[in-house]
């Protein structure tokens, strides 16, 4: 999975890689290695992901903000600075991951 980090127009730093759900997932074990969350559960858990992000999205991280684009663009990690800060403009601002503890 390609990695890059740019800046944009402002000066802001941002890291961009691909996601793609899917059956790679790992399956979640315990410390001796036996699954806590069965085969139907992970299945149950991609169905629901938003139907626009179902093949994938570029996840766009930056220190106040974090941004998805889809469906990914072919080759996007070979584009330059300037050309991944305009498909981080055109991204869709989402919100920061819940965290179970405060």
């Amino acid at each position: 999975m390609p990695h890059r980090t740019f800046n944009d127009a402002d000066g802001r730093r941002w890291e961009v890689w691909s996601v793609v759900p899917g059956d790679s997932e790992p399956l979640l074990t315990d410390p001796k290695g036996v699954a806590v969350v069965k085969e139907d559960e992970l299945r149950e858990r991609r169905r629901s992901i938003d139907e626009r992000w179902a093949t994938g999205w570029l996840a766009f991280h930056g220190i106040a903000e974090r941004r998805r684009l889809a469906p990914i663009p072919d080759s996007w990690a070979d584009l330059d600075d300037a050309e991944l800060a305009r498909l981080c403009e055109q991204a869709v601002v989402v919100s920061p991951p819940r965290r179970l503890i405060e």
